[in-house]
């Protein structure tokens, strides 16, 4: 069955062989960042200057690059430890300690040994806060579900360290998504990788521009150290940042955690919001209309009706000036007269009307003409 007849059917698609099959199943190796270098640097041991080092010697234009020149001129934020201390004299402190648990409390003196960090245990340790789903990181709204369990506001972008209900939780928590994931993983006991989350806050600057600061300062000096950073470039050298100091009495106070009356103690707790109700929220959804209405045209609309505009009052002359000061004292001859009368009085010459007053309807008092006649 050769010729045209043959050639005008439907090809068959060759099957792949079983390697080829195993090897499309398998997964892509993961993609590794790799990171490039425009030159050798100055070799070690031959300049005090730490930008001359190799490991800093970044390609220009490189992601690295530009973090580099983004932080090489921030300054370092001043590190708060634990008064243990005023923690002592507010009491708690066995509550803390646990809250805290051994890698929050001694994350200064050692992180994860060689055996920790190779292990499966290790992998699974909760890393930090993410939108998308991602091995080993939370999602937002497991922050936003775990903040309407100890706040008595709803999660938003700003969050306010007085909205937590327990005071204690404040005094280990300050408001942003990175240290509202550790307070997480302290309340619900989740292990939580250390490493990563220093990583993450040493990356990211506090604020930005000119009163931009970067976290963890001892963190910075003790990866320095282990580095061999002190070796070749010795630490007198360098410019110095603020020394770690305690939490302030007043700062706790402020932040209505500790309260102002002596002896000093932990504020109360502060209620829980109520539940929402499920037939409200059900009876908002049933007056909403299934359909929109229409909407009427201008001459479908009701006729309105406008108040008249009030007279304009009559423009200010010396005539109507006049006018009005000869009322006002012919309504004040008629008072008084009217008091005489009332109580028996007799009425002064002055104020006996006379023949001939005046068009202005008042009398002129008898004594005025008589002195007016008696001058003439």
């Amino acid at each position: 069955m050769s010729g045209a007849g043959a050639s005008s059917g439907v090809k068959r698609k060759r099957r792949n062989t079983r390697a080829q099959a195993a090897a499309q199943e398998q997964p892509d190796a993961p993609v590794l960042r790799e990171i490039k270098y425009r030159d050798v640097g100055v070799p070690h041991g031959q300049s005090d200057r730490l930008v001359e080092s190799l490991l800093l010697r970044f390609t220009v234009g490189s992601y690295e690059y530009m973090k580099f020149e983004a932080i090489k001129k921030v300054k370092l934020l001043e590190f708060k430890r634990i008064d243990w201390d005023l923690v002592n004299r507010l009491g708690q402190v066995e509550r803390i300690q646990e809250l805290l648990g051994e890698k929050f409390r001694w994350a200064l003196e050692w992180l994860y040994s060689a055996e920790e960090v190779g292990s499966d245990e290790f992998r699974g340790l909760l890393r930090q806060v993410v939108r998308d789903p991602a091995e080993a990181c939370v999602l937002k709204e497991d922050l936003a579900r775990f903040w309407r369990t100890i706040a008595i506001s709803p999660y938003s972008s700003n969050l306010v360290a007085s909205d937590i209900r327990d005071p204690v939780y404040r005094f280990v928590h300050k408001v942003n998504q990175h240290s509202l994931f550790c307070l997480m993983c302290m309340v619900e006991r989740r292990p939580a990788n250390l490493a990563s989350i220093l990583a993450w806050s040493v990356a990211r600057p506090k604020k930005g521009g000119g009163t931009a600061r970067l976290y963890g300062g001892p963190y910075i000096t003790m990866l320095a150290a282990n580095l061999g950073v002190f070796t070749d470039f010795p630490a007198e050298r360098m410019t110095e940042g603020p020394a770690p100091s305690l939490v302030e009495l007043r700062s706790l106070q402020l932040a209505r955690i500790v309260t102002f009356i002596e002896p000093l103690a932990w504020t109360e707790i502060l209620s829980a919001p109520p539940s929402p109700d499920p037939t409200a929220e059900e009876a908002a959804h049933t007056t909403i209309p299934e359909r929109y209405q229409v909407p009427l045209q201008r001459h479908q609309l009701p006729a309105r009706e406008y108040p008249f505009r009030q007279p304009r009052p009559e423009p200010l002359t010396l005539e109507g000036l006049y006018n009005r000061v000869e009322q006002v004292r012919h309504e004040m001859h008629l008072g008084f007269q009217a008091l005489y009368d009332h109580f028996h009085i007799q009425a002064p010459p002055v104020w006996q009307p006379q023949q001939g007053g005046p068009a202005g309807g008042e009398e002129e008092p008898a004594g005025a003409q008589q002195g007016g006649a008696g001058d003439a």
